[in-house]
């Protein structure tokens, strides 16, 4: 499983924050997408789908990421993924999240 996060804080925010709550060991930040990479978050998600390809070798879309978020954007930002199972669906073993 690959595990990055997708947000609109930039990259320096981003790595403070994971460090500071003691989730920068969880999340791969080289498969990312961030504030810096577009001006609404639904530009984000093929920004880390290229970056997720570059590292792992494999091809990834909006059926292999799964979606947490807290906020009132992930509504549009999942219409543009495209439907996902839910984490705790056998489907969503090894995908990115």
């Amino acid at each position: 499983m690959h595990q990055s996060v997708l947000t609109g804080n930039l990259y320096p925010l981003v790595e403070l924050k994971l460090d500071v709550f003691g989730l920068a060991d969880h999340v791969d930040l080289r498969i990312g997408a961030f504030g810096g990479d577009g001006v609404e978050r639904t530009e984000l998600p093929p920004h880390a789908w290229a970056r997720a390809e570059q590292h792992t070798g494999h091809r990834f879309s909006g059926a292999d990421a799964v979606l947490a978020d807290l906020t009132d954007t992930h509504a549009v930002v999942a219409a543009v993924v495209g439907p996902s199972p839910p984490a705790d669906d056998p489907r969503a073993e090894g995908q990115m999240a």
